[in-house]
């Protein structure tokens, strides 16, 4: 049979007595947080939560408390089991749903990232959705570190436009000096450097390119 914890002795127990007590309220002699490893229970610390009907939260030495899910995580002494996570809606012990996020991260379907690529309108690698702007057709997401908001760096151009450092070009013609305006295609139009194109790899990177005068065209600039 489950023991009620409305069966703990609370008459009994002043704060100011326990040791495992972080933050003790003197005037009502309840407990705001406990330490020690010990579980916060209506105002008091215990070491476990077995028999009261409630479930353990938190891994730390301090700020554990017996509890029912779900409930909102927030304050300085309850951690979100998910890294560079604020705030949360703790649904089970290691279960949370992230509502706000440190600097430096993004929040995304719940969770707090460090970075993400967007493309197709989806997060790859998830059903999230994301937004790369202008002409971007795919993206890195990086949170700002230090601060809030989203820093993007394009990866791919979409309708007609350049890509250079990390931006689309409406124009080849705008192209940084001592580069040139590559690729006919609607998508994947980017700024280089001159480079010779041989057997499908260019002499300055060794990365892949193509010819664009046709399959038998071996080298071209």
């Amino acid at each position: 049979m489950c023991r009620s914890h409305a069966q703990f002795d609370l008459a009994a127990y002043h704060c100011s007595q326990d040791n495992a007590c972080k933050d003790c309220q003197a005037d009502s002699g309840q407990c705001n947080v406990c330490r020690q490893q010990q579980y916060l229970l209506e105002g008091q610390c215990v070491k476990t939560c077995d028999g009261t009907g409630l479930a353990p939260f938190g891994d730390a030495v301090i700020g554990r408390i017996c509890t029912s899910f779900p409930f909102t995580c927030g304050s300085p002494d309850c951690d979100c089991p998910s890294a560079g996570c604020l705030s949360c809606t703790v649904e089970g012990a290691s279960e949370a749903t992230c509502l706000t996020c440190a600097p430096g991260r993004l929040l995304l379907g719940g969770s707090c990232l460090k970075a993400a690529t967007c493309k197709g309108g989806k997060v790859m690698g998830s059903r999230e959705t994301c937004k790369c702007s202008g002409s971007c057709s795919m993206c890195k997401l990086v949170g700002v570190v230090g601060g809030s908001g989203v820093e993007e760096t394009c990866i791919v151009c979409k309708k007609s436009a350049y890509l250079a450092d990390g931006e689309c070009l409406t124009n080849g013609s705008d192209c940084p000096a001592g580069t040139v305006p590559m690729g006919v295609s609607a998508e994947g139009r980017f700024c280089s450097e001159p480079f010779l194109c041989t057997r499908g790899k260019r002499s300055t990177t060794g990365q892949k390119c193509k010819c664009e005068a046709g399959k038998n065209c071996a080298s071209c600039r």
